[in-house]
């Protein structure tokens, strides 16, 4: 939903734009092209409206994953590189924090959407039951001079016409079954005529779909006060154009009996009482720009070229948002936000999480993935081990903030049986060995960096295979010892020769003497440093690969 709410506010913006300057040319254009086209072209811009989602140019250029499948945050100044998402002072407070903008504003969006719908659909059903109950049949010249008009427009489909006290001036009504509405007036029989074939020419046009999708587009974008003044343009157009059609290949007596006609019943119009039908729009306020257009008997041009420029621009706004996407260099094509990133982390791993610890429930072993949070007998755990098997696999996982230490009790068979807690002195020993190793790993980074791609396999299978904890962090995954089970190293050693370097002074990975703040190398490895001064000051980078899967180079994707 997320995906979709910002391609709706970005269309939104951006179809805005492109709205405000057609209504700007349109006095000009108007002069020079036929209002029938200008009518269509408000189509495109309606089902732009419609349809938020675009093509994006910058997808076209490099094409990049998502990221790994299990996304993992380190934070350098954690011992062992251990994964805390937890830290929290005030649980209402986390569980508030997980609320976003977007379903904020998803929620917003629904609630918005469906009263503007509800509202016109209730508003369409009173005017119906009105309808039926004052409406009458005409008399039989009028049911003569409408099948004549019918004839000479070859159209063969019934369309009844009813007199209604009701309204106020002529409309259509009726997507399958069509019925003109005729106000209580006497109109002299050329006067009926030119009301008639007016509304004819909107029902052959099919002219009540296309205000359906204008009051569809208004509603999808019903926060959008643009949208809204685009309605009330295409309403207007849509009568210049109809008028355009009943005077054509006209002489100019004809023209001006018809505005007479056009005056007359305008003058007497109320507020439309459904969005669902045609009507004499305009009132007094449009009553000039109507005239001139009945009166103006140069020959005008078709749009086709119009349409064009407005359909490419309408399938380019896209690009308006992409460059944004791009950041500061080619290489961010659809790589995923900080923001992006950290949803994940709070997101992706809880469910699979959750089904890897099911098991220990029944033993007083409990998960929350609203806060990824471990609990035995209502107390925060700190750090749980279960050797699964004899070769050394175990399921394991540390959490700082935690009180309660625990290990998992399995008979000879490698049943589980229970879990019972451990010492202090059990917990030191075990983040004191992960400490150790990661120097050891740290001094033989050298040789480390001669093997990227064995590393890398050997970490992907090895993870693959069970040897993973509830903190998985990509890269090599041998423990260091029987009592520190699934210890990884979490350091970038394997991109030192590519201009990543480790202050041992400040525990900062670097790139250009920057901090890293990210660094995405594909289902390989993902790395997160989310504290200040990386957020601020650091470089964000993608790691590039040769064919055959060696690193070719590291670059930046965005500042």
């Amino acid at each position: 939903m997320q995906e979709f709410m910002t391609a709706l506010i970005e269309c939104s913006v951006t179809m805005s734009v492109l709205v405000l300057v057609f209504i700007a040319a349109t006095p000009w254009l108007s002069k020079r092209y036929s209002a029938k086209w200008l009518y269509y072209i408000w189509l495109v811009l309606v089902i732009g409206l419609i349809i938020p989602f675009r093509f994006h140019p910058d997808t076209a250029l490099i094409q990049m994953n998502d990221g790994p499948a299990y996304i993992q945050q380190m934070i350098p100044g954690n011992p062992g590189n251990i994964v805390d998402p937890t830290i929290t002072t005030n649980k209402l407070t986390q569980e508030l924090s997980t609320i976003s903008w977007y379903q904020i504003g998803t929620f917003l969006w629904i609630v918005g959407f469906l009263a503007f719908m509800i509202y016109h659909g209730l508003r369409h059903f009173r005017f119906l039951k009105m309808v039926s109950r004052w409406s009458e049949q005409p008399d039989q010249q009028m049911s003569e001079t409408l099948q004549k008009i019918k004839t000479e427009m070859k159209i063969t489909t019934p369309v009844k016409l009813y007199i209604c006290s009701c309204i106020s001036s002529p409309m259509m009504i009726g997507f399958v079954r069509p019925a003109i509405l005729l106000p209580w007036t006497d109109f002299s029989e050329d006067e009926l005529s030119f009301i008639l074939k007016h509304e004819l020419i909107h029902y052959k046009r099919k002219d009540l779909w296309f205000k359906s999708l204008v009051l569809f587009a208004t509603a999808v974008h019903w926060f959008n006060p643009v949208i809204y003044i685009m309605a009330k343009a295409i309403a207007s157009q849509c009568e210049i154009s109809c008028d355009a059609e009943v005077v054509n290949k006209t002489d100019i007596g004809t023209r001006q009996q018809y505005s007479e006609t056009i005056i007359g019943v305008i003058k007497n119009q109320s507020r439309m009482p459904t969005a669902f039908s045609t009507n004499f729009y305009g009132g007094i306020r449009g009553m000039k720009k109507r005239i001139f257009s009945i009166m103006d008997t140069s020959k005008k041009r078709a749009g086709a070229l119009i349409l064009c420029l407005v359909v490419l621009s309408t399938l380019g706004t896209g690009a308006s948002f992409a460059n944004n996407h791009a950041g500061a260099g080619a290489y961010s094509t659809n790589t995923p936000t900080f923001a992006q990133e950290q949803e994940k982390l709070n997101r992706q791993p809880k469910e699979d999480t959750a089904k890897k610890y099911a098991i220990y429930e029944k033993y007083g072993l409990t998960y929350d993935k609203q806060t990824d949070s471990f609990y035995y007998d209502g107390k925060l755990v700190r750090y749980f081990s279960d050797k699964l098997a004899a070769d050394g696999t175990y399921n394991s996982f540390t959490r700082t903030n935690g009180v309660v230490d625990l290990k998992a009790v399995r008979n000879t068979d490698y049943e589980l049986t229970g879990i019972t807690p451990v010492s202090q002195e059990i917990f030191d020993k075990h983040t004191e060995s992960i400490k150790n190793a990661q120097m050891s790993n740290k001094q033989g980074a050298a040789q480390e960096n001669s093997s990227v791609k064995k590393i890398s396999a050997a970490s992907s299978a090895e993870e693959h295979n069970g040897n993973d904890t509830g903190d998985i962090v990509n890269g090599p995954t041998n423990a260091s010892s029987e009592g520190d089970p699934n210890y990884v190293d979490t350091s970038l050693n394997a991109y030192l020769n590519y201009g990543v370097s480790y202050d041992k002074t400040n525990k900062q990975w670097l790139f250009d003497n920057k901090p890293i703040h990210y660094l995405n190398d594909g289902d390989n490895a993902t790395f997160v440093d989310n504290r200040n001064h990386a957020t601020k000051n650091g470089v964000s980078l993608k790691v590039i690969r040769k064919a055959n899967g060696e690193i070719d180079k590291l670059v930046k994707i965005f500042d």
